[in-house]
């Protein structure tokens, strides 16, 4: 890998991870293009330039539930909870539906969540259910899957249970927090690490993902506007359909 192609993946995570467009997906797309070999520890730096973006951006938040608001931590444990089967006892039925063959089938359903929430989201309540919760973590449980965005599925569900988007996106992101950096850290205890490229290639890659990662969710709660979440959908739309033709035909 080139210092390029780890700026340009690094782009390509940083903006993805937060747009509902799985960044997954596309990460496999670059690196089918490029020929480059999957390399763990570089997807683990990857994700971990994303994370440390969203929790810069959301200290205040941080702060506060660690401080004033703990029992809403709870909130998130419940969320957190749904992942931790679907991580290890899905984990053979994940490996298989993670093949490339079926990206564009999962991009379809992300974009049928973006649609939903854009046009047929109910009326918003401030009211907060477990079983919201609990849909929100299953939610980020099927996300495992390539092609199902993190992003577009929680903030989805969330605004559908009539949740309005502000709250939505920031419990979204919030709990996307624990969750990276858990998922790293379990990464790390079960593989080996292994760096097959020079140093600067990491670090390029971290950098990238986070400068990009902090563009990306700053600019995601600028615009807070439901209907600008089909554009994405339209965009997922496009992408599978690309995908399929070139996978089926």
């Amino acid at each position: 890998m080139s210092l390029l192609e780890a700026f340009i993946i690094g782009i390509v995570q940083g903006i993805c991870e937060f747009f509902p467009i799985s960044s997954s997906a596309h990460i496999h797309l670059i690196c089918d293009f490029f020929q480059i070999p999957h390399d763990h520890f570089f997807d683990l730096i990857c994700h971990g330039g994303t994370a440390c973006a969203c929790l810069l951006y959301l200290f205040p938040k941080v702060r506060l539930l660690l401080t004033e608001e703990k029992k809403e931590i709870f909130y998130y444990l419940i969320a957190i909870f749904p992942l931790i089967p679907i991580y290890f006892l899905g984990k053979p039925i994940l490996e298989k539906l993670s093949t490339g063959m079926f990206t564009g089938f999962f991009l379809l359903l992300s974009a049928l969540f973006l649609f939903s929430m854009a046009f047929f989201s109910k009326k918003e309540s401030s009211e907060r259910k477990i079983s919201d919760m609990l849909l929100i973590g299953i939610a980020q449980g099927a996300a495992l899957i390539p092609g199902l965005s993190r992003s577009a599925l929680t903030i989805s569900t969330a605004s559908l249970r009539q949740w309005n988007l502000q709250n939505a996106m920031t419990f979204s992101f919030l709990l996307s927090i624990p969750t990276i950096f858990g998922g790293c850290l379990l990464e790390i205890l079960q593989k080996p690490i292994v760096v097959s490229y020079p140093l600067s290639i990491y670090f390029i890659a971290f950098i990238t993902s986070f400068v990009m990662g902090s563009w990306a969710i700053r600019f995601l709660f600028a615009i807070q506007i439901k209907k600008t979440f089909a554009y994405f959908g339209l965009y997922c739309l496009l992408l599978a359909f690309f995908l399929l033709y070139r996978s089926y035909l």
